[in-house]
């Protein structure tokens, strides 16, 4: 849902297009949505013991270029969301989970199964047939199932629409 819901805010879906007003950038509704975070915060500072080591203790050169990082990357799934879609996104997660499991191997010693080659051969794939770099010949593969096009119209299978659905 917060995906879904973050694609709609970007986008404007279900607003009025013919209005004249102007619609907030992506940089406030990132601000609007980390106002979230920052709520939550203040009621960790309030609890906590900050006073006597002061709020940054323990921030080294390493934790302050993971907060760019994380930042920098909350910024790319942002525009990614404004100028794609949230299947898109689940997508480049995927690719970017097996990119780093790979990386992995030289890097730290990890160990791939068999497993993980199946499962990263189908996201391939996937996020190839989807983007349509790969097409598959055969009309089965290009029309709608009947059962699916049955249920969407209301006819698949004793399957009818409630008045409400209609």
């Amino acid at each position: 849902f917060p995906g879904v819901y973050f694609e709609m805010m970007m986008k404007n879906v279900g607003t009025n297009v013919d209005k004249a007003e102007k619609q907030p950038s992506m940089w406030v509704r990132n601000a609007q949505l980390a106002s979230f975070t920052i709520a939550f915060g203040i009621f960790s500072l309030i609890g906590g013991e900050f006073g006597r080591d002061g709020l940054y203790h323990g921030f080294n050169s390493s934790v302050w270029f993971m907060v760019v990082n994380n930042a920098v990357g909350g910024l790319c799934v942002a525009f990614v969301i404004k100028y794609a879609d949230n299947i898109l996104k689940g997508f480049a997660c995927a690719l970017a989970t097996a990119v780093a499991a790979i990386m992995a191997v030289p890097l730290f010693g990890f160990e791939l199964n068999f497993s993980f080659f199946v499962g990263m051969l189908v996201v391939v794939g996937s996020t190839l047939l989807y983007g349509g770099a790969v097409s598959l010949n055969g009309e089965w593969w290009n029309k709608e199932p009947e059962f699916c096009k049955g249920v969407r119209t209301g006819s698949a299978g004793g399957y009818k629409k409630l008045p409400e659905e209609a």
